[in-house]
């Protein structure tokens, strides 16, 4: 479902929604997962008094995406005022898609038990999580067990954080390789005289865990000294530890298993 048209704004709004939603279609075929049942909504609030605004999310494969968030004046302020350290439409299709993928992969995918050991019990009620999380804030150890702030509200806010990372390193990796980047990260406190291996990333297994954490240490930090050189904000403001990502790796191994099983009925 598209925008009205007519509506100023609207058509550069959905050029740019499209223009996400194609880059996130690209990272899903690659990675050979299912798609069957996902949707699209790009609606607009209603200007009639008493209408319900359009809150982005998903429903059971159906992603609704509030064309406000292609506005970069308005996602940058909606981004100081949830304290967020990163918003983008991209971010916001990758995220959502953790839902659906959730759904699929491991609610109805038996995955369950192994979900609950990583992220928790996704049963809690998760209006009243997202009560809690908006009066309190995170909790105390937030920044070693998940990879965002929002993370910590729920398992399943947990998830599709931790989906979208995921889909946000793939990508970027895949970009990197397809350049014939290559990289000598040096150790903190390392000399001059120090002569680290070159990482080349056209080099990396995409298939391995091990690799993919390996490289994108060195790949953010680079993307994120670079971004400062010219003045504009890190690209990846995140730092993840152990607990992050031994989610992470749980993502991973999902998505492989799925794409093994795709391909054994192929």
């Amino acid at each position: 479902m598209i925008p009205n048209l007519k509506e100023p704004g609207s058509l550069d709004a959905w050029r740019r929604l499209e223009a996400a939603k194609r880059r996130l279609l690209f990272t899903l075929l690659g990675l050979g997962l299912p798609d069957r049942g996902l949707a699209f909504r790009f609606l607009k609030d209603e200007s009639t008094a008493g209408q319900p605004k359009v809150l982005t999310g998903h429903a059971e494969g159906r992603i609704t995406i509030n064309i406000a968030e292609a506005d970069d004046p308005h996602r940058e302020q909606v981004r100081i005022e949830m304290g967020e350290a990163y918003r983008t439409l991209l971010g916001h299709f990758r995220h959502e898609s953790g839902h659906y993928y959730w759904n699929l992969l491991i609610r109805d995918g038996d995955r369950a038990a192994s979900f609950r050991e990583r992220f928790g019990d996704e049963r809690a009620d998760d209006a009243e999580a997202g009560r809690r999380h908006y009066s309190t804030g995170p909790p105390a150890d937030r920044a070693t067990r998940f990879v965002s702030v929002y993370a910590s509200m729920h398992p399943w806010e947990d998830f599709a954080e931790t989906w979208a990372h995921h889909l946000h390193r793939t990508d970027t990796l895949e970009t990197a390789r397809a350049q014939g980047l290559g990289l000598k990260p040096r150790p903190a406190g390392a000399g001059r005289s120090r002569n680290p291996p070159t990482v080349l990333l056209r080099e990396i297994d995409p298939e391995s865990f091990e690799q993919l954490i390996g490289a994108w240490a060195p790949l953010t930090v680079t993307l994120n000294e670079l971004n400062r050189s010219m003045g504009a904000p890190d690209p990846y403001p995140f730092v993840v530890h152990d607990r992050a990502a031994a989610k992470l790796r749980l993502v991973h191994e999902t998505i492989e298993q799925a794409r093994r099983s795709a391909l054994a009925v192929d």
